[in-house]
């Protein structure tokens, strides 16, 4: 129990990094897109005009849900500063769930590697992850077991082996290393992981 709110805590940090640096890298390129339609260059709120590559990186039907939790949200809290209940950029984005990065970030691979992902991962991906000296795919591993790990804590999964424990903290520090050379210093001094460990050794489950 104290093993998994540990990492929870951990996890929380890494999933807004994470979030915060592909958002802006998204919003920075959707600017450089056209409207077929209308000629305009779009906007710097994807999620509220996205170009036809991030709606189906993203998803379509997982930009809807958002809102619409969004939407409801506003709705429920009755957001005293809004003239109504549309929700902005922000709101859509804090309602994305972690695995819409994971898939965001999927990294080109095999024979026919898909055209959008290595568009982004050319143009747009790198400058989210600055310091990144590994391959996307290496990232993407690293993304993934950050959210198994999430997924088994929400569903109440035991977290008894030290290693694995050990092994979804060192997948943090690298992903939080890729986006900035500060964070995992900075992480260090906020996770509570490692006390966890020291008061209650946890073994391999046979």
């Amino acid at each position: 129990m104290r093993a998994s709110a540990a990492i929870y805590e951990t996890l929380h940090i890494v999933e807004i990094a994470l979030r915060n640096t592909i958002d802006e890298q998204f919003s920075i390129w959707n600017q450089t897109q056209t409207n077929r339609t209308t000629g305009e260059r779009r906007s710097a709120h994807w999620l509220l005009d996205p170009a036809p590559l991030l709606e189906r990186i993203v998803r379509k039907d997982k930009i809807a849900e958002a809102t619409e939790r969004a939407r409801k949200h506003i709705q429920r809290r009755r957001v005293s500063h809004r003239s109504g209940q549309t929700p902005e950029h922000c709101d859509i984005l804090a309602q994305l769930m972690f695995g819409t990065w994971r898939f965001a970030l999927k990294a080109p691979a095999g024979r026919r590697p898909d055209p959008g992902s290595a568009l982004l991962w050319r143009d747009v991906l790198p400058n989210a992850f600055p310091n990144m000296t590994r391959t996307p795919r290496e990232l993407v591993v690293d993304v993934t077991r950050i959210y198994e790990a999430r997924n088994r804590i929400a569903h109440l999964e035991p977290m008894l082996d030290s290693q694995q424990v050990q092994e979804v903290y060192d997948a943090v520090e690298r992903v939080l290393g890729d986006i900035g050379a500060f964070l995992p210093s900075w992480l260090r001094n906020q996770e509570t992981i490692s006390e966890a460990l020291a008061k209650h050794p946890l073994y391999p489950i046979p």
